[in-house]
């Protein structure tokens, strides 16, 4: 009788520890999931019900001397600058056209998205390091989506600038060319991306150009 006394108190014991063990591993994986749904983009997720969404970019070492373009088709930057100037922000923002941005490379900088073109926003980050910049060299830009009333992050992208030979990466922008060439055919003129394939094909193809001017004379690379 002792002995199934102490046979059900341990199974009992078992029960409780298994049910312990569960319950960790379910709040792992929830804790697991909720990281990895705050660094990424859901694009459910990218229109505001409330407040304003910004994006807020952070240069690394980026020589301060580099070109940032932001390019959004479908928005009016003009609002976007509105917004900034409506909280005196610094002007490290400054305005292209009706459509292009510019971003000085200088401590954080904040873009406000405001929410009134729809769901969706597509646009295009453009980076021209300064002249000088030697073969090897390697930069980072951290682009993070925030929602500026909840301080919530959304979701958040790296762009990696690695500097190489012109001769040795002509291949490779060629065949980027091509891909970029082929998939503008194939996107339709009222898809919201095709504005940004039309200027990103473009920007490829100068590339290709200059780099075939450089590879030319190689020799002579920094």
């Amino acid at each position: 009788m002792l002995a199934e006394r102490r046979n059900r108190a341990a199974l009992r014991a078992s029960s409780l520890g298994s049910d312990g063990a569960a319950k960790q591993v379910i709040a792992a994986g929830r804790a697991a999931e909720a990281e990895r749904r705050r660094w990424q983009f859901d694009l459910d997720e990218w229109k505001a019900p409330a407040g304003v969404d910004e994006l807020l970019f952070l240069w690394n070492k980026l020589p301060r001397r580099s070109i940032v373009d932001i390019y959004f088709p479908g928005a009016n930057v003009e609002e976007m600058l509105n917004y900034r100037n409506l909280r005196h922000a610094p002007g490290t923002v400054k305005i292209i056209d009706s459509h292009t941005l510019r971003l000085v490379v200088s401590g954080a900088t904040y873009v406000p998205v405001p929410p009134f073109w729809g769901n969706h926003l597509s646009g295009l980050v453009t980076i021209t390091l300064p002249t000088g910049t030697k073969a090897g060299q390697k930069y980072t830009v951290d682009v993070v989506h925030v929602r500026s009333d909840t301080h919530r992050v959304l979701g958040g992208f790296q762009l990696n600038i690695q500097v190489g030979k012109a001769a040795k990466i002509l291949p490779a922008e060629r065949r980027l060319q091509a891909i970029f060439a082929e998939r503008l055919k194939l996107t339709p003129r009222s898809s919201r991306w095709f504005p940004i394939l039309e200027r990103e094909a473009g920007f490829v193809r100068q590339r290709v150009a200059g780099l075939a001017q450089l590879a030319k004379g190689s020799p002579k690379e920094g």
